[in-house]
């Protein structure tokens, strides 16, 4: 937890804003926030876009946007790296990675997350994907697509119930989400829709590379099948997680730490560190949101997240009595 706290993550303080990509245009358009993902976006269509995603393919679907660059913009103007603000996600009491999962899956949700943390990205650097177009100027954002929301999402949801549901043999919940197509095939209902198709990707097939799995799961176990599905998690972190050297400043003693590439790699980590058991966590009482209790945090019988909440809940009393 300790490399979590010191973690930190740039945020764009001018706020970000959404993108849409339409099926079958070679133009994006700014749009504005909406509670739905498919189907049509209220856009503004008097600015033509264009998104660079070398070396693949621009994909359709929305796009945040932020780090705006003025192209050949006077000297004083401001600069996207200037113009970033240095944060800290995990130095308070909130367990983020959980509160990310109770925001509102939307568009909207996205936006807010963002505007609150930053871009979850997948590196620190400046992001290979841009958002290009002209206004008084040419400009450039960086930009990610829904896609790194939608896997984030889908990751932490694993996480934090597929687990439990597994300590407590909860077959008729996991049943939700694995399902055996035959004696030979075991998939898992990502619960994302492409057009029509629902996505049920598939943990084990016989006489493929993950066939060996069938060692140890037969149908119509869903408990196996949902672990090794956990297991998948792995992939989120393989390239997102490091081993780095630290040292004291004041004598120079070496230490290690765990680096993170992405802020989307930080929040699996801290997951994955709750749901093992590191630290505790409860919701608050009155507005639902989760923060870290005991060991180096606050008070073990704490049931608010903040100050604000407690007063909200005594003045709530207090009309009630």
């Amino acid at each position: 937890m300790e490399s979590l706290k010191r973690f930190e993550w740039f945020r764009d303080p001018a706020g970000y804003r959404l993108a849409w990509f339409p099926s079958g245009r070679s133009k994006a358009y700014w749009s504005h926030p909406s509670d739905h993902w498919s189907g049509p976006q209220s856009a503004d269509r008097s600015i033509k876009l264009d998104i660079d995603t070398k070396p693949e393919k621009a994909r359709q679907g929305l796009y945040i946007a932020g780090y705006r660059y003025d192209v050949n913009a006077r000297k004083g103007s401001s600069d996207g790296m200037a113009s970033r603000e240095i944060i800290r996600p995990f130095a308070n009491d909130e367990l983020v990675s959980r509160n990310l999962l109770e925001t509102e899956d939307s568009p909207r949700g996205w936006l807010d997350f963002t505007n609150k943390y930053g871009l979850i990205g997948r590196t620190r650097s400046v992001n290979s994907s841009h958002l290009t177009g002209r206004d008084k100027r040419w400009f450039i954002y960086e930009v990610e697509h829904e896609g790194q929301w939608h896997h984030l999402r889908r990751t932490l949801f694993k996480i934090y119930n597929y687990y439990p549901a597994i300590q407590k043999r909860d077959k008729k919940y996991l049943a939700k989400f694995i399902q055996w197509d035959s004696a030979g095939v075991v998939r898992e209902d990502e619960g994302i829709w492409i057009g029509r198709a629902k996505i049920r990707m598939a943990i084990a097939i016989k006489g493929l590379s993950r066939s060996h799995y069938f060692e140890h799961m037969k149908k119509p176990d869903v408990l196996t099948p949902a672990a090794f599905a956990l297991r998948f998690v792995n992939r989120y972190l393989r390239d997102g997680v490091s081993v780095e050297v630290d040292f004291d400043t004041s004598n120079f003693n070496f230490s290690s730490k765990l680096g993170y590439s992405s802020f989307g790699a930080a929040l699996v980590a801290e997951a994955v560190e709750f749901m093992a058991g590191h630290f505790e966590a409860r919701q608050c009482k009155v507005c639902g949101s989760w923060f870290r209790i005991g060991a180096d945090q606050k008070r073990r019988d704490r049931v608010f997240c903040s100050a604000a909440c407690k007063m909200r809940n005594y003045r709530a009393r207090r009309v009630s009595a």
